[in-house]
């Protein structure tokens, strides 16, 4: 199954990240954004799209060419302006202005020591990846 990806977002090139999600218009906070699809497994794929919904269980992207859904081009920030609600669900966590980068953090609920070769791009003042 393929994610839904509202009609307010586009994917442009970013500066940090290559592609990214951008809004097109202006979005108020708890707006519905996302909504991934794929299938639900113990190990997550090795292509690194995919999302971890409990320890253990992960939700993999089940596309031949995962760049064909649109929500793989969601980049991670240690200081995103999206939240995950009921497992699956890309809400806005505040207000976001007409072209601005749309991102989540990858890593809320894991342990990053187990991503030792994850590059944060994110640039924030609390990247958990500073060295």
């Amino acid at each position: 199954m393929q994610s839904w990806v509202s009609d307010k977002l586009i994917i442009k090139g970013s500066k940090k990240h290559g592609l990214g999600i951008f809004s097109r218009i202006p979005l108020d906070s708890n707006e519905l954004i996302i909504i991934f699809g794929g299938y639900v497994d113990t190990k997550p794929v090795e292509d690194g799209y995919f999302l971890q919904l409990k320890p253990g269980f992960y939700l993999n992207n089940s596309l031949t060419n995962p760049k064909d859904d649109l929500s793989n081009f969601l980049n991670h920030s240690c200081e995103p302006n999206t939240e995950i609600r009921d497992l699956i669900c890309v809400y806005t966590s505040s207000a976001i202005n007409e072209g601005d980068e749309i991102t989540m953090d990858y890593f809320l609920n894991m342990d990053i020591s187990k991503f030792p070769d994850f590059t944060c791009n994110c640039e924030t003042p609390s990247c958990k990846f500073k060295k």
